[in-house]
Parts: structure tokens; sequence; C-alpha cells
């Protein structure tokens, strides 16, 4: 019975990472959605309003972080410290979000790839997926 508590609660916390992709268009303030879609080497720049972006990837990265650990918890509950994963996912969004604003004030003067994988690291649960090999690992050494 609790493992299959632990299987539906892991299915829901997965289930919310879709959803938040899923509603990105609704949910959040995104220029860069179409810009990167369509043809950006060619496109011109999108006007782009430096706070609502700073809050809603901030939203983003949260809501995403949030499942992230609650993910990682609830997988490995005998490993994961909770307080340096918190701290892990402010560091990382600070420096993140930091070079990324940047880029947009540049306008991606150095080029669009670097501020592309950037944001793309802002948007999406990219340390669940680094995290989840490195504890599993952690918990079977």
């Amino acid at each position: 019975m609790k493992k299959i508590i632990k299987y539906s609660v892991l299915a829901i916390l997965f289930l919310l990472l879709f959803f938040i992709r899923g509603f990105e268009d609704i949910l959040f303030y995104d220029p860069f959605i179409l810009y990167f879609e369509n043809d950006y080497l060619l496109a011109e720049f999108p006007s782009v309003d430096m706070s609502k972006l700073f809050l809603s990837i901030l939203f983003r990265f949260s809501l995403n972080g949030i499942v992230s650990v609650l993910i990682l918890k609830f997988v490995f509950s005998e490993t994961v410290q909770l307080k340096f994963l918190i701290w892990l996912y402010i560091v990382f969004f600070i420096v993140a979000v930091s070079v990324f604003l940047i880029q947009v004030q540049s306008e991606f003067g150095n080029g669009y790839l670097f501020p592309f994988y950037v944001r793309r690291l802002l948007i999406h649960p990219m340390l669940l997926i680094v995290l989840l090999p490195v504890y599993f690992v952690k918990r079977n050494h």
C-alpha cells in the first residue's frame, strides 16, 4: 500500500511538470517562444518587458524547482538533503537568470545560441534530469 501511494504521488508530480510545460503560453510571459520557433536568425529582436520577463522566469523556475525537489525527496527520501537542494536551486537561478538577462539587455549581441540554452536551463526542469542519476549513484554506492 505504501508503494502505491508513493508511485501515485510521483506520477502526479511528473504530471505537474507536463502541465507546467503544456500551459506555458497561458501561465508565463515569454516573448522568446515565437522568436525561437520562427526564423530567429532573420527575425527582429522582440520587444521585452524586463521586469515582467524576470518575474515570469522566477515563477516558472520556482514551480519547476518545487516539483523537482519533491520528486527527488520522494524517490530518494533517505539520501536527499533538502537544504542543500534548495540552496543549489537558488544559486543556480541567480547565476543563470543574471547571465540570461544580461544577454537579453544586449539583444543577444554575442549570438543567439548561448542565451537560447541558458533560457532552456531556466524554463525546463534540467536540474532534475541531472540530479536524478547523481542521487541514484549516491544511493547505490
